[in-house]
């Protein structure tokens, strides 16, 4: 699996667990997933990339926010999307974290990975 595909599902993943606890939300289905979002994005490069991918709210712009920080650095994508948050870096033999989070309302939930790793 390619790193942006391993990031994103984790971060995707980690989100999905968090969402869960929200109040009941539309039904709709997301179209896209992390490795999705992430060839949308920045047409199947293989760069690393995070994609924090909604579960609540699907199709309607509320908060969503997806981060990579490679050592010395950080990239963030956050705004009102509709469906995901999706940043893209190069950070080749660089260990990185990575991050995402979804609001709503005043309930937020959040996700990542703040140790170092996916460093080869």
């Amino acid at each position: 699996m390619k790193l942006w595909a391993k990031l994103g599902a984790a971060v995707a993943a980690a989100l999905s667990a968090t969402a869960i606890a929200a109040p009941v939300a539309s039904a709709a289905a997301n179209p896209y997933s992390p490795e999705g979002a992430c060839a949308n994005d920045f047409g199947g490069t293989c760069a690393n990339c995070v994609a924090t991918i909604k579960s609540v709210d699907v199709g309607t712009e509320t908060y969503v926010d997806a981060g990579i920080l490679p050592k010395g650095g950080t990239w963030h994508d956050d705004g009102q999307f509709q469906y995901y948050a999706a940043v893209k870096i190069s950070a080749n033999y660089q260990c990185v974290q990575y991050d995402g989070s979804i609001a709503r309302g005043t309930a937020m939930g959040s996700g990542g990975r703040y140790t170092w790793g996916n460093c080869t």
